[in-house]
């Protein structure tokens, strides 16, 4: 296989990419918005925007979700460098607003207040893809809320086709300059393993941990660079839940081909123990 660069954490300052060397044929880039409708003050209230620092410096930007007071819930490959590079780390969370930088609630944290899953990349390249941060506690209101987990036994299986929800801040095309300034969300459709791997052969092994979602219909919206963690969301028993994170796309096709998440309902067990254990 080709060995070409796998982008990890996104745009640096001047849009210079960092990226770590892999034996893989092709590029992954953090996924956003395109084609989304833009969100207004309270309706995706657990929504968050991190920025990374490295060493002080804005490394890249990610999406997550808030699902305690002072818990939330994004991807690993958001949160994890190498051994050598963690403890350099920092992250500045937003929440609470729909607007870039000008967040309702705000907190920093250290990589020391970061649980990236322990199988991570284990088995799989991008499997187990999700990470818990310790937080200061959020203050609910009717900007900031949690949102509650998929039940343990959810089933992307059993959704084919079902409408869900990925949100998040970022770009507007496969452009990675053409930026938004607010909050965009988008309506996919989840889709069956076999049909998003036949769009990702050559490229990725669809990891064990996730499943995909696209919109069908054209003009199509899609999560695409810059939003790794985001929320995938849908309603279940009438109570809007988080299904995913956003893990996955296919470089320079974000709006042509499914993207990837996380299953949020195969880690409920890892989740509660961490947040039981660090609370």
């Amino acid at each position: 296989m080709k060995n070409i660069q796998l982008i990890l954490l996104g745009v640096l300052i001047g849009f210079n990419f960092w990226a770590q060397g892999f034996s893989l044929n092709f590029q992954l880039q953090e996924p956003r918005i395109i084609r989304g409708k833009i969100a207004y003050d309270g309706q995706i209230p657990y929504q968050i925007r991190t920025t990374v620092f490295l060493n002080r410096t804005v490394f890249g930007w990610c999406g997550g979700s808030i699902i305690a007071e002072c818990w939330i819930l994004t991807a690993a490959h958001c949160s994890y460098l190498s051994d050598d590079y963690n403890v350099w780390l920092g992250f500045y969370i937003e929440a609470g607003s729909v607007k870039v930088n000008e967040p309702r609630q705000s907190t920093s944290l250290t990589y020391f207040n970061v649980h990236v899953h322990p199988d991570y990349n284990t088995g799989s390249f991008l499997n187990n893809d999700l990470a818990l941060y310790r937080t200061t506690d959020f203050t609910f209101d009717r900007y900031v809320q949690p949102i509650g987990l998929a039940p343990a036994n959810w089933n992307p299986e059993k959704y084919l086709g079902k409408t869900v929800v990925i949100s998040g801040f970022g770009i507007m095309s496969n452009n990675v300059t053409d930026y938004t300034e607010v909050l965009q969300y988008a309506k996919l459709t989840v889709v069956t393993t076999e049909y998003c791997q036949s769009k990702f052969d050559g490229v990725l092994t669809i990891p064990s941990t996730s499943f995909c979602a696209e919109d069908p219909t054209p003009p199509v919206s899609s999560a695409c660079y810059f939003d790794s963690g985001g929320p995938l969301t849908l309603k279940v028993d009438g109570t809007r839940v988080l299904i995913g994170l956003l893990s996955y796309v296919l470089p320079g096709a974000c709006d042509h081909a499914p993207q990837g998440f996380t299953n949020i309902a195969m880690f409920r067990d890892w989740i509660e123990t961490v947040m039981n254990t660090y609370d």
